[in-house]
């Protein structure tokens, strides 16, 4: 367990709690800034779309019957990398965001890890703590 992603902001939207929690702590573990967890569409959406510094996001497809998409669209238009966590086949993602990373439920901390990991590396604006 090491610290594998200090220095990444990464937001979770997941509204599951257990699972939501679950991630924050790895991701904490792994040195990364958690940013939420956000559990509902338009919360998430509020907070992709904010001037927010964020690398990356940990995003469930279906949160309380709604599909996540339009936080990920937002996510993306930002430049963020967004790893889906889903319990559904790799089929049921839209094929619009193949170019996303997928996490599947149950997940394991070193298959995270590795899809955070493999988020381009950004310049970070000088702006930002």
């Amino acid at each position: 367990m090491g610290m594998e992603l200090t220095g990444k902001a990464v937001m979770v939207i997941e509204d599951d709690y257990v699972i939501a929690q679950s991630l924050v702590v790895l991701l904490r573990s792994a040195g990364a800034n958690a940013i939420g967890p956000f559990g509902w569409l338009d919360e998430a959406i509020r907070h992709a779309a904010s001037d927010a510094y964020i690398d990356a996001a940990l995003v469930d497809v279906n949160l309380h019957g709604e599909y996540s998409y339009p936080a990920v669209d937002a996510l993306l238009a930002r430049g963020a990398h967004v790893v889906f966590m889903t319990g559904y086949a790799r089929d049921s993602i839209k094929p619009a965001y193949s170019s996303c990373t997928i996490c599947t439920k149950p997940f394991r901390r070193a298959e995270v890890v590795e899809a955070l990991l493999s988020v381009p590396g950004r310049q970070r604006p000088a702006h930002v703590p």
